[in-house]
């Protein structure tokens, strides 16, 4: 299958960290979803029912970003996971960048990526 919705660059301010002092703030995260579907009914309907529409998608990964996280890979898998089960998707691929996790050492971002 080639079809896809993609989602990208969703920044979300997060509690995230592995201490308690670096989940005392908001953090920034950047999640890009691609999620592998059928796109032909929808294509041929123009009718949201026929798809899954991707403002769903957002609002539910920003309910998920709610909770306290020490990792991103748990962010990850907890995104795609939920995306699995709620909209019935068989392939999807996750990214999710912490932009501020390695300032200091001069990197742009450290991310983790997952397909399921």
């Amino acid at each position: 299958m080639t079809d896809k919705i993609i989602i990208k660059n969703l920044k979300i301010e997060s509690k995230i960290g592995i201490t308690c002092d670096e989940r005392k703030y908001l953090q920034p995260l950047i999640i890009d979803t691609i999620i592998f579907t059928d796109l032909k009914k929808s294509g041929f309907s123009d009718k949201i029912e026929d798809t899954i529409n991707y403002s769903t998608i957002c609002k539910e990964i920003i309910l998920i970003i709610q909770k306290e996280f020490e990792t991103i890979e748990c962010v990850a898998e907890t995104i795609a996971q939920n995306i699995k089960q709620k909209f019935n998707v068989e392939k999807l691929r996750i990214k999710v960048k912490k932009p501020k996790a390695l300032l200091k050492k001069g990197a742009q971002y450290a991310a983790v990526e997952i397909e399921r």
